[in-house]
């Protein structure tokens, strides 16, 4: 048996549907590298989603390490001075911050160090949020003392835990209050900003 050999009348066509179906699959093949390239350089693809707070701030390797914040006179005022809190290096940054905050509510360390912070405080909790570092202390935090106590004891909470990041922006609460303009701390009435930073508390009160 013998295939039908195609007339000359109908090679044209085979030549021309040859080379049309080859042009096809090039043109398909072209399309779909562009689309590929396109859509891993696309900015979706290349950046990741946000991560949370406390996944996104840098180890503290990179930032400082945690520090306690005790009150040292210096003639008629005080200062702050600062104690490296040894932590392990596998603890997170809301642990790394707990701990230090709980060194500053014991006891000072040495004679050399004072506090202004009334005994019994107790840290209530500490989170790091999207918005900022919580800190939420017990009610003891807002007992006795005058204005320059007030401050001094906002001072030594403020710069403990924003030891890791000094920019960090800080919302101070006792019982679960935020302070702010409505709601001041102590008899005194301190009024504070809500969030807190080193910089802006810098600039409304002295630490004398």
């Amino acid at each position: 048996m013998r295939l039908q050999q195609p007339s000359p009348s109908q090679k044209p066509f085979l030549v021309r549907d040859s080379f049309f179906n080859s042009a096809l699959l090039l043109l398909l093949a072209l399309g779909a590298t562009w689309w590929l390239g396109t859509l891993l350089t696309s900015p979706s693809m290349l950046q990741p989603d946000p991560l949370p707070q406390e996944l996104a701030l840098p180890h503290p390797a990179l930032l400082g390490s945690p520090k306690a914040y005790w009150l040292k006179g210096e003639g008629d005022r005080l200062q702050l001075v600062a104690q490296t809190v040894p932590v392990s290096s596998k603890a997170s940054t809301t642990q790394q911050l707990t701990e230090s905050l709980q060194q500053v509510l014991r006891s000072p360390p040495n004679p050399g160090v004072s506090t202004t912070i009334p005994p019994g405080t107790r840290l209530l909790a500490l989170t790091i949020e999207p918005n900022g570092i919580h800190v939420n202390l017990s009610r003891e935090f807002a007992q006795g003392g005058g204005s320059s106590s007030l401050i001094h004891r906002v001072a030594q909470i403020l710069y403990t835990v924003t030891s890791v990041d000094p920019r960090a922006k800080v919302y101070l609460a006792v019982e679960g209050q935020v302070l702010d303009e409505a709601h001041p701390l102590g008899g005194e009435g301190l009024v504070l900003d809500a969030p807190l930073t080193r910089q802006q508390f810098v600039h409304e009160f002295s630490l004398q």
